[in-house]
């Protein structure tokens, strides 16, 4: 309704109220007619009556009414009745159609009914206090539901009632109106008495990332509650905010928590007039982070209240990263990975199940610490360059490698992200490379380099008979050393003729064993005692052993198997021709199978005892040409 329109209702109530009561007729402006009701709630049925006779035609007349005509007074009518169904101000008139000076009225003031607002609250031993918060009607019914039936004023205090037990009743509530029927609105509810008042339960207190603070909390039914708060160790609660029963959560915004501390409980009014009850205390807790070199330091403030039982450190997802003892206000934490971000919380468990949370902290953890050297670096040969391994551990973000003449000369430097560099290098103008390794770790520390770790240096020579001597050095660059040096001989071609293991050995002689093994290439290969690198190798050396061509001065073909063929002594020789010559020029024997030796025919006969000439040109496997040319002697003994 209209609150303009309502006030009007109410001023017209109070203009009649003096005139009448609601237990006895009330008279017209002139006293001409009586009316049973002046105002009420719809629908409002009021009845007239009048003294005036039928003889001097008596006329009522409606406003409000579906028929607005005038009605004619008999005087068989015990009263004369009209409904208003719909809310507002009507008159009604008395006319006298004998006489026409005599006129009278009186005011009808009609309601919507409403329904009355009222809250049940708790008290002590089965007490309980209707709480009126309406003020439409003049006055209220309560009926108790046990039997109790009573009538309150408006304004006046609120009832108490004591119930025999802690049965559900159902209490209901009726609005009332001065000189008015009984049939306004009405409301009910279930209410169960309860001895006792129940205490609130604060379950939760944290801080969010804007440092409000967040309260939740649990109001039982039907009590008046309020908050209050302390400050520091100050165990003195002053009033702070009014709760609403329906109410669970509270948001505290412009308070700083990290730089004060506040504890909270939640009183329950005891309508009565007896005793507050009061919840739980639960306090904040600021928490504080400290970045130090491998660990991160937290420690909180809060002000313990005697039923806190441990703390719980939480950590990015973890949730009960760790839990301490209450008394506890400081935590290291030494599990940390640095250039990693973790962010922290601190919650207060108390015993009866409620818990405080800190604002979460973050910090990036940190390390100085200078990494340990690489033990392990191995350089190999490769046909192409030279190869570098090294171990690689999780921490390792960038290697850098330098590289070295055996003259401590700087060659280069390479970066790498990963484990294994290649550095191509020019083995024929350095067949020896040394190197150092140091590398960065993902904290950002530098590690210390290594020694200079240099690749086996192989080194050749021969001696006339073709005998071939190896002599290299040792490698150092793996921490459990190497377990085997093994010599791999290759043919010209790159094909492996033989592979010898030498045990620790550093030099190893290669004796002719072959006609066609003029060049020959070697590396040494050093099998590492740690399994976890690959066999490293050498620089590779080629050797050309000297060709070997020796030409009898004379041979006696006489067929008893001793000498019996004119062909040279020879080692390394390619291709080959021979001629052979008499004394007057004529060419009796030529062959390009070094193996073919003359048997001192010629066509088909033996020729005479004698000096002759030969003449032969070969080529060994380098291509180095050889040319031989002289006499030989044919004797027949």
């Amino acid at each position: 309704m209209n609150f303009k329109i309502r006030l009007y209702y109410l001023a017209a109530i109070l203009t009649f109220i003096s005139l009448s009561h609601s237990s006895a007729q009330i008279s017209s402006t002139l006293g001409w007619f009586e009316i049973n009701f002046n105002q009420g709630c719809t629908p409002l049925e009021v009845s007239v009556k009048t003294t005036i006779s039928e003889d001097q035609v008596p006329l009522f007349q409606f406003f409000g009414r579906d028929d607005p005509n005038p009605v004619a007074w008999k005087d068989t009518f015990d009263s004369l009745t009209n409904t208003y169904t719909s809310p507002g101000i009507y008159m009604v008139y008395l006319t006298v159609q004998n006489d026409p000076q005599r006129q009278d009225s009186l005011q009808v003031t009609v309601l919507q009914s409403e329904i009355p607002v009222f809250e049940l609250k708790d008290c002590e031993g089965n007490g309980m206090l209707v709480q009126i918060q309406d003020t439409f009607y003049d006055s209220y019914i309560i009926d108790y539901g046990d039997g109790t039936v009573v009538t309150v004023v408006s304004d006046e205090p609120d009832p108490i009632h004591t119930y025999p037990d802690s049965q559900t009743y159902n209490v209901t509530l009726t609005g009332r109106l001065v000189n008015a029927p009984n049939n306004c609105g009405s409301f009910s509810q279930s209410y169960t008495p309860q001895p006792v008042i129940f205490p609130p339960f604060i379950s939760n207190v944290n801080i969010d990332s804007l440092n409000q603070i967040n309260l939740s909390f649990n109001l039982p039914q039907n009590v008046n509650y309020r908050l209050e708060i302390s400050q520091d160790n100050d165990q003195l609660f002053q009033f702070f905010k009014d709760l609403n029963m329906s109410e669970t959560m509270l948001t505290i915004p412009d308070f700083s928590p990290d730089m004060r501390k506040y504890c909270f409980r939640i009183s329950a009014l005891n309508p009565c007039g007896g005793q507050r009850v009061f919840s739980n205390v639960v306090c904040t807790i600021s928490l504080n982070l400290l970045l130090s070199n491998n660990e991160i330091n937290l420690s909180w403030q809060n002000v313990e209240v005697g039923t806190e039982t441990e703390y719980r450190v939480s950590r990015n997802t973890i949730s009960d990263f760790i839990t301490l003892p209450s008394g506890t206000l400081s935590f290291d934490d030494r599990q940390v990975i640095c250039k990693t971000e973790y962010c922290y919380t601190v919650t207060t468990l108390y015993s009866d199940g409620a818990e405080s949370l800190s604002q979460s902290r973050c910090g990036e953890a940190f390390s100085t610490d200078v990494p340990p050297v690489i033990e392990n670096l191995a350089v190999d040969i490769l046909a192409d360059g030279v190869k570098l391994d090294w171990e690689v551990t999780s921490e390792m973000v960038e290697s850098y490698v330098k590289q070295y003449s055996t003259g401590n000369k700087l060659l280069a430097r390479d970066t790498s992200e990963f484990s294994t560099s290649f550095l191509i290098t020019d083995l024929k103008l350095y067949p020896q490379t040394c190197y150092t390794h140091s590398y960065l770790d993902i904290c950002g520390n530098t590690s210390p380099e290594t020694g200079k770790i240099c690749s086996i240096f192989l080194q050749t020579g021969s001696n006339p008979g073709g005998a071939v001597f190896l002599q290299w050095s040792a490698f150092s660059g793996l921490k459990d050393s190497i377990g085997d040096y093994t010599v791999l001989k290759f043919d010209q071609n790159d094909v492996l003729l033989e592979s010898t293991p030498l045990g620790q050995a550093f030099q190893y002689t290669d004796e002719v064993d072959g006609t066609n093994d003029q060049i020959v290439k070697y590396i040494i290969e050093a099998t590492p005692v740690n399994n976890k690198f690959q066999p490293v190798h050498s620089n590779k050396v080629e050797t050309a052993r000297q060709p070997l061509l020796i030409f009898p001065g004379a041979f006696t073909p006489n067929g008893d198997g001793l000498n019996d063929f004119y062909k040279p002594e020879y080692l390394f020789i390619k291709s080959y021709s021979l001629e052979i010559y008499n004394r007057w020029g004529e060419l009796l024997f030529s062959t390009h199978d070094i193996d073919r030796g003359w048997d001192g025919t010629f066509k088909g006969e033996m020729v005479p005892p004698d000096s002759y000439t030969f003449i032969s040109n070969t080529e060994d496997f380098r291509g180095l040409k050889i040319s031989r040319s002289g006499i030989l002697v044919l004797l027949n003994n």
